[in-house]
C-alpha cells in the first residue's frame, strides 16, 4: 500500500511540475509575441 501511495505522489508531483512549466512557457510566449 505504501509503495502505491508513493507512486501516486510522484505522478501528482510530475503533473504539477509540467503544469507549472507549461504556464510559465505560455506566459513567456505571450511576452515574446507582444514584443514582435
Amino acid at each position: 500500500a505504501y509503495s502505491t501511495m508513493m507512486e501516486e505522489d510522484d505522478k501528482m508531483n510530475q503533473l504539477a511540475f509540467i503544469t507549472t512549466f507549461l504556464i510559465a512557457f505560455k506566459g513567456r510566449l505571450n511576452r515574446v509575441c507582444e514584443n514582435i
